[in-house]
């Protein structure tokens, strides 16, 4: 049986389409996911919120691709995780240049037909 895990996804938005398909199997294994569009409450200050998810995670989920690469947002995500200790697991959907800043942490990049391999992929984050 595998752990359960406190998993923050750090995405762009312009991918939520295949990030939610990851959420989705992800939360049916039993983890516990967070993610920007469903874990902040509207009183909440919205970066706080954010640094918060990230510090209570066990690993940040890192999804890689050209949207998310030119984001500024991904990129803050990344050094709160990287200052905090988390590790940080990188999930390609595409080929995509790592920004500057962005540093590769631990598991290896999961290619895009990885992706489609459930067990590739669950086993990066676990």
């Amino acid at each position: 049986m595998m752990t359960a895990v406190r998993v923050f996804v750090s995405y762009s938005r312009g991918d939520a389409d295949l990030v939610s398909r990851l959420i989705a199997l992800l939360e049916g294994d039993g983890h516990d996911v967070w993610v920007d569009v469903e874990d902040i409450r509207g009183s909440e200050e919205w970066r706080a919120s954010i640094v918060n998810g990230i510090r209570r995670a066990d690993v940040v989920l890192l999804v890689i691709s050209r949207r998310s690469m030119a984001s500024e947002e991904v990129a803050r995500e990344v050094a709160v995780a990287a200052r905090e200790g988390r590790r940080i697991v990188p999930i390609a959907l595409e080929p995509a240049e790592l920004a500057d800043g962005i540093e590769r942490r631990a598991a290896r990049p999961v290619d895009k037909a990885d992706l489609q391999d459930e067990q590739a992929w669950r086993s990066a984050t676990t």
